[in-house]
């Protein structure tokens, strides 16, 4: 289910929140936990979290729209993926939607999870609830 780069850009600028916004239990080592988000328009979004590693603790959250259309993710302490050019992504990544395949960039960010979903909620225009419970 392709979108194009205008769709894109219309679902990211989109208001959104968290439609449970009373305490948000982030997820525990080896736990994943998926957010309904919601905004103004009649799209919905999922957020998922996941922190389940084989071998060390990574960190993956995503936006998708609707069950399957990832929009942005971000990978720490994930293995390495080719890109489309051919060269490769350091272990802490993020993946932006783009029509001709996902584009990723390197970034610095913590591996604290509370820092991995708030950089995910403010490049994707979500409102943080007040009330975050803390992980460890």
């Amino acid at each position: 289910m392709e979108f194009t780069q205008t769709e894109f850009d219309r679902l990211i600028k989109l208001p959104k929140f968290f439609k449970d916004a009373s305490g948000i239990q982030l997820p525990m080592q080896q736990q994943r936990k998926n957010y309904e988000i919601n905004c103004s328009e009649s799209d919905t979004f999922i957020l998922d979290y996941d922190r389940k590693g084989r071998y060390e603790l990574k960190h993956k959250t995503q936006l998708r729209e609707g069950k399957h259309r990832v929009l942005m993710r971000i990978e720490i302490n994930a293995p390495p993926h080719m890109r489309l050019d051919g060269t490769t992504t350091g272990r802490n990544h993020i993946h932006i939607y783009n029509p001709t395949g996902q584009i990723s960039y390197d970034i610095n960010i913590g591996h604290e999870p509370l820092e991995i979903l708030s950089e995910l909620c403010k490049l994707c225009n979500i409102e943080l609830p007040q009330i975050l419970q803390g992980v460890m």
